[in-house]
């Protein structure tokens, strides 16, 4: 992923004392221990922009994608998806981050 650096609103700290884009902070807090939660590999800072290099599981699709190709679910499988959201969001809540953007594109 490809973050222009004018783009780049909010910064925070890393455990090292450097500052990074809070994207790149939040991403190395939560993206251990949850199988739910994508993982954040590497990051580079470039002089225009930040590369964030993010886990892409084998059998990964995005949940607007897999709903605009199926439609309705069943309700065994939507109640299975959810159960994935709350975990992401049980996780990161547990380390500290709160994720006020849940939509099926995230």
């Amino acid at each position: 992923k490809r973050v222009p650096r004018d783009r780049i609103r909010h910064w925070g700290e890393l455990p090292n004392g450097s500052s990074a884009p809070l994207e790149i902070v939040l991403l190395a807090k939560v993206s251990r221990g949850c199988a739910a939660v994508i993982q954040l590999l590497e990051w580079l800072e470039l002089p225009d922009s930040f590369l964030l290099l993010l886990e892409r599981p084998e059998r990964c699709q995005e949940l607007s994608g897999f709903l605009a190709e199926r439609g309705f679910l069943p309700e065994e499988e939507a109640r299975a998806l959810f159960r994935q959201v709350l975990e992401a969001v049980w996780h990161c809540t547990a380390c500290g981050v709160l994720h006020r953007d849940i939509k099926p594109e995230n």
